[in-house]
């Protein structure tokens, strides 16, 4: 339940979300130890070559190697932002 405080700044309902996951490779320490993490990103897209064009512009600056494992279509139906 919302309470009386919370205001809605953004309702999305009528757009198409992706969910994208990422295989990045993360340096642990000063001696080269790496570790593999896996990410999941939700893309608000018009298509899927648009959601992997927009989540490949958004890993670029992350240092490290990086691969997207997967794209597909969200089953999120819309993002409500409330205020705090």
């Amino acid at each position: 339940m919302i309470e009386e405080k919370t205001k809605i700044q953004s309702i999305y309902p009528k757009n198409t979300f992706y969910q994208g996951t990422v295989s990045i490779v993360q340096n642990v320490d000063d001696k080269g130890k790496t570790k593999k993490v896996t990410e999941t990103y939700l893309i608000d897209a018009n298509d899927i070559s648009d959601a992997e064009k927009i989540l490949m512009s958004t890993l670029d600056s992350i240092n490290g190697d990086w691969e997207i494992t997967g794209i597909s279509k969200s089953k999120v139906c819309g993002i409500v932002i409330g205020e705090k």
